[in-house]
């Protein structure tokens, strides 16, 4: 994975992200690894103080990592793969459930949301810090968004906040809203995309597209991992650009905000089966250029299963195989040489 190469395919040339311009060596994403500990009650304010390093989840096989969220100063992370998941803020767990809670989390108006799409002995959906549900039924919440309101994926469509919702053509794979616009991700079936009830048709029948999802810019970034490759399009579902990874699952998980605050969104891109033992990796692109990229460490680990960011931070699941308690690393704006890497790329 040392120099892997991401190409950025514009309606126009090509851009190589390799020769000059950035920095694109993974940078370790291994660090001292905290284990969660500190209360374990059902504390529901999920108030945590983000600080930069690795949080290891207490478990083996639990899932830690496999979604994570930045929600106002707290981190919340997602661990569903045992009978009872878990959500966790910070270093305090703020719920348990069946039903693979904690597969998507949701963050609004400063208070996190979470999915249990399979629940059995509680209701199957989405529900706040208070117990409330919020919307229910089979296998409503494995993805979800918040913002305003919120966005839930359903077994056939999407529903939200205001008790509005549609169907798709095929099983929803993720969920992305930016104002009143609605994108629902499909990775199976001849539609990719469905934007504002319109779909777009599948290029290839294998490429996953539509398995992630986000507002991006002024339009829309997809993930397609069975090609290894992200999808940008424009508000209209116009692809504007493609970005080629090499290998590993790239595009499986996507997020978006301004990370160094200078008025542009960044996305932030995971390969979670990258490298030569699915250790994962992640990618941060923006204006047009691979700006810091990471790689995992274990074996098995997937960093970038799952990604987050938000004004000066990212972070990046490692939720790891059988046997491996999984973890989430966390990393503040000023290591990442934002500024430097920035200049470096010409941006």
């Amino acid at each position: 994975m040392r120099g892997v190469p991401l190409l950025v395919v514009a309606c126009t040339p090509t851009i190589p992200i390799t020769d000059g311009g950035p920095d694109t060596t993974p940078r370790d994403a291994t660090a001292d690894t905290a284990p969660i500990g500190g209360d374990t009650s059902s504390d529901t304010t999920g108030t945590s103080t983000l600080t930069a390093g690795s949080l290891a989840g207490s478990e083996a096989d639990e899932g830690f990592g496999s979604a994570v969220l930045f929600c106002e100063d707290s981190l919340i992370i997602g661990a569903p793969h045992r009978a009872m998941g878990r959500v966790y803020g910070g270093t305090t767990r703020l719920a348990e459930g069946d039903g693979r809670m904690g597969s998507a989390l949701a963050c609004v108006g400063g208070v996190p949301l979470w999915g249990a799409p399979l629940a059995r002995g509680d209701a199957p959906g989405v529900a706040d810090p208070s117990g409330t549900l919020l919307a229910g039924g089979d296998g409503v919440g494995h993805a979800l968004v918040g913002g305003d309101g919120w966005l839930a994926a359903t077994a056939d469509g999407w529903v939200d906040a205001a008790g509005s919702g549609g169907t798709t053509s095929s099983r929803p794979t993720a969920v992305a809203q930016r104002g009143e616009r609605i994108a629902v991700g499909m990775a199976r079936g001849e539609v990719f995309l469905s934007l504002d009830g319109a779909e777009l048709p599948r290029a290839s029948p294998q490429d996953e597209a539509g398995f992630a999802v986000v507002a991006f810019e002024d339009g829309w970034a997809v993930g397609a991992p069975g090609e290894n490759a992200v999808l940008l399009l424009d508000e209209s579902g116009a692809e504007t650009a493609h970005i080629a990874g090499d290998g590993g699952r790239f595009g499986a998980a996507l997020a978006a905000a301004d990370v160094d605050g200078d008025g542009r969104e960044e996305l932030l891109i995971g390969a979670p089966m990258a490298g030569g033992a699915a250790e994962g990796a992640a990618f941060l692109y923006g204006g047009g250029a691979l700006i810091a990229s990471w790689q995992g460490e274990a074996t098995g680990e997937q960093l970038g299963f799952s990604v987050a960011i938000t004004r000066g931070w990212v972070a990046l699941g490692a939720p790891g195989g059988p046997g491996t308690p999984g973890r989430v690393q966390s990393l503040e704006i000023e290591d990442l040489e934002m500024q430097q890497l920035t200049e470096d790329a010409g941006l």
